[in-house]
């Protein structure tokens, strides 16, 4: 068991959801939003997400069994959501012949609407201009900086060791430097909305 205690709170609360609705229920008010940011990510077609966010909550509930404890029950949920996302890709991409779409996460609309209007559209530039950096370390990438998680918890959703992840996320680095030098304007714009 873990010395953690919000990762014990987060047992004990899997432990009840297994048994009680209501519990469930708040389990799933919890990890949901982090279930839709992954499957976004994931998933470039906009129209797919919450099909494929629903699905990813129903397995969340069937496999919380399975939850240990030994993290955060949204960085759990968010792994088997990526799982999710990716099985569903494969499926599309055999069923289409089409290539996975690229990240198109949205910008959350805290403000007026020309302001989120104007952050939309700076968050499709930078999007935009990510897709310089190959899918393979870009995903990794997001991952470890959008979402906080480990290094391991990315070879875990990527199927990817450590190692390879490590090296991804190296190269990945150097190369989004490389994009935000050739984009001093994006750059600059994206330091105003910090």
């Amino acid at each position: 068991m873990t010395e953690n205690p919000i990762a014990f709170a987060d047992l004990q609360l899997a432990k009840t959801a297994l048994r009680d609705r209501r519990s469930e229920e708040m389990l799933l008010r919890r990890v949901y939003p982090r279930i839709v940011q992954i499957v976004r990510m994931a998933i470039g077609d906009r129209s797919q997400v919450d099909d494929i966010a629903q699905v990813a909550a129903m397995e969340v509930v069937r496999s919380l069994k399975s939850y240990r404890g030994e993290g955060s029950i949204e960085g759990w949920a968010g792994r088997i959501a990526w799982r999710t996302a990716m099985k569903s890709a494969k499926r599309r991409r055999a069923r289409d012949g089409a290539l996975m779409p690229l990240l198109n996460e949205d910008v959350p609309d805290r403000e007026t609407p020309e302001r989120s209007v104007s952050r939309r559209q700076l968050f499709d530039r930078f999007m935009e201009t990510m897709t310089a950096i190959p899918e393979k370390r870009r995903l990794p990438l997001m991952l470890h900086l959008a979402f906080g998680y480990t290094v391991a918890e990315v070879s875990d959703m990527t199927d990817a060791s450590e190692n390879t992840v490590k090296d991804r996320l190296k190269t990945a680095f150097r190369e989004f430097q490389s994009v935000m030098n050739e984009h001093p304007d994006l750059r600059a714009s994206m330091l105003e909305e910090l």
